[in-house]
């Protein structure tokens, strides 16, 4: 007999080491985080390269419970990632040296080159950021696809980019074949479509353990990149009250919302069959899903079901919420609210 799925699933991050990482992850996460630059925590993952472990389900992976309970667990009709896994990946990446340039391809173009994975658009939210801290989007208006194309070739990339500065709270959305780039110094949380499919185009003279350049994808980062200029400011977040919370949508699109909220003593909402990730920023809450209860501190995480009912969370804290959208259902009233910043987050719902 399957075991019953729970209303409230707690996962255990996975840590990656990075040569652009520190030990910040180390020192949230605990002891027994290995040694060496750490630059990634998968909180939320269903992946060939990480599979995260059900705390309170011994012996159970996401994966597995994907395997058994599809659709109690993301909803009816909601796509799932190739390889009948859960849609998306939520990470925190810890920089204190800058990422590589990069771009990932969209689904169609994905399929197109033959790869394992799907596309990938993500989105980032600061959590801490160090003074001159920034990330690179796009690029400036008047290049040129050849000049950039002359520039990959002569490690001139990132001078011809969009740099935005990032403070604490800041939000960045980078839809598929956007080139991009993390700089150092920030702690990000990202949710991104369920791939770890990505092409380098410049690595800042990075070398492997046998002191050989990293891999760059030249030619691929050509065929997918979309050469989009970028603007030099954070997107706007569109913020609203509820009773008990202040909400602040960060970003949507057709595979994920990531909101902010600002709690105080109790707020109560209903899933509406959809998923939620739930991922602790400060304070230490309590979360209760149909008799079930778990704690949230900073930087936990808790995945619930499209299955479970009204969801409460209790006490005083910050929280950030991700989830698969309804426009309707769940953006319309923030977006008319919000009134003159409604356009940003429609033109992202339609990428």
């Amino acid at each position: 007999m399957s075991t019953p799925l729970p209303s409230l699933l707690r996962l255990q991050p996975l840590l990656y080491g990075r040569p652009w990482g520190g030990r910040r992850l180390a020192d949230i996460y605990g002891p027994e985080a290995p040694e060496g630059p750490l630059g990634e925590a998968w909180l939320a993952s269903d992946h060939v390269h990480g599979d995260s472990i059900v705390v309170n389900l011994p012996g159970e992976t996401l994966h597995a419970l994907m395997a058994r309970h599809a659709e109690a667990i993301v909803g009816t009709g909601v796509p799932l990632a190739p390889g009948d896994r859960f849609p998306v990946l939520l990470k925190i990446l810890h920089a204190t040296e800058p990422l590589s340039v990069q771009v990932h391809p969209d689904d169609a173009l994905a399929a197109q080159l033959g790869e394992p994975d799907g596309g990938k658009t993500e989105m980032w939210y600061t959590l801490d950021a160090e003074l001159d801290a920034h990330v690179y989007r796009g690029f400036a208006a008047s290049e040129t696809a050849a000049g950039i194309e002359a520039a990959m070739r002569d490690g001139t990339v990132p001078q011809r980019m969009t740099r935005v500065p990032l403070h604490k709270g800041d939000c960045i959305f980078v839809p598929a074949r956007t080139v991009h780039a993390i700089g150092g110094g920030l702690l990000i949380a990202e949710i991104q479509q369920n791939s770890d499919l990505t092409y380098r185009m410049y690595d800042w003279g990075r070398t492997d353990a046998q002191g050989r350049p990293r891999e760059l994808h030249i030619e691929k980062a050509l065929t997918v990149s979309n050469w989009e200029a970028g603007s030099p400011k954070p997107d706007q977040a569109l913020g609203y009250n509820r009773p008990g919370c202040r909400r602040s949508v960060l970003g949507a699109c057709p595979w994920f919302a990531a909101e902010a909220w600002s709690l105080k003593q109790q707020y109560s909402w209903q899933p509406n069959g959809a998923w939620r990730l739930l991922l602790g920023l400060e304070g230490n809450l309590e979360i209760e899903v149909d008799g079930d209860r778990e704690a949230l501190p900073a930087f936990g995480v808790l995945l619930i079901p499209a299955s479970a009912g009204e969801v409460t969370l209790r006490g005083e804290g910050k929280v950030a919420a991700f989830y698969r959208p309804d426009f309707e259902r769940d953006l319309r009233q923030p977006l008319e609210i919000a009134g003159h910043a409604a356009p940003a987050i429609q033109a992202l719902w339609h990428q």
